[in-house]
């Protein structure tokens, strides 16, 4: 019995060790949660964003903007939490004297990356207004990112 346990343990052991064994688990990056095609907030409430990917080995997420700039921290207006998985770029509330273009009318993006491959979320448009009509807008914003396809399927049922 002691005998065939320990061949056992040897031919997991031989498997394992195996340079070409552990390549059949590992897989590149998928998305799990991206985020929206379009967001407009108030100044007064900010807005946040999260990407969330799962791999083997775990990817490591960072955002971009569109020009393919890494996306840091701003003190006071953008931060950046997580990375190993998910994470959330936060857009904190801000006065409208701390508008900053490159910040507040931007497209981002988020990259998934592990030693597999990277894979890249949609661009998120990101508008930041003042006050009331922004918050309309981004109400109007959330019900199309909802609805928008039942919308359209809606609309050929009635034909």
């Amino acid at each position: 019995m002691l005998t065939k346990t320990l061949y056992a343990v040897a031919a997991i052991w031989a498997l394992i060790t195996w340079p070409g064994c552990c390549r059949a688990l590992r897989e590149g990056p998928r998305l799990i949660q991206e985020p929206p095609p379009y967001l407009t907030f108030p100044n007064t409430r900010g807005a946040a964003l999260t990407c969330a990917a799962s791999a083997t080995p775990t990817p490591t997420i960072t955002w971009v903007t569109d020009d393919g700039s890494h996306v840091d921290p701003v003190a006071g207006l953008r931060s950046v939490s997580g990375a190993r998985g998910n994470s959330t770029l936060t857009l904190m509330p801000f006065r409208p004297d701390q508008y900053r273009h490159d910040l507040h009318a931007a497209t981002y993006r988020c990259l998934a990356t592990n030693s597999v491959g990277t894979v890249t979320s949609r661009p998120v448009s990101v508008t930041a207004g003042h006050g009331h009509i922004a918050h309309f807008i981004s109400r109007a914003q959330s019900y199309y990112n909802t609805h928008a396809k039942y919308a359209v399927n809606q609309s050929f049922c009635n034909l």
